[in-house]
């Protein structure tokens, strides 16, 4: 049975799934938009959380975008210390 880091990161990585699979060019189109935010407000197994979805540039040469998602279940900790998962994009 999964604790609910594991699970919470779990439902992270698959949302990530959905971006990290992109080309450079379609990262690119979303580098400095507001953050992709996807909620789930049920009160099934899963209970709340929010991901937010950002898209930056590595550096200055603009060869690498990071996608960072961070996944918060509105708890005390997870204000300060949300759980996080990043992955590089790099153009080819």
């Amino acid at each position: 049975m999964l604790n609910k880091k594991e699970k919470l990161m779990k439902i992270l990585e698959s949302e990530l799934e959905k971006y990290k699979s992109m080309s450079f060019n379609e990262a690119e189109k979303l580098v400095g938009n507001e953050p992709v935010i996807i909620e789930n407000k049920n009160t099934n197994n899963e209970g709340f959380w929010q991901i937010e979805i950002e898209f930056f540039y590595e550096d200055d040469t603009k060869n690498n975008i990071i996608i960072i998602g961070t996944i918060d279940d509105g708890g005390l900790r997870s204000m300060f210390l949300p759980y996080s998962k990043s992955y590089t994009i790099t153009r080819k």
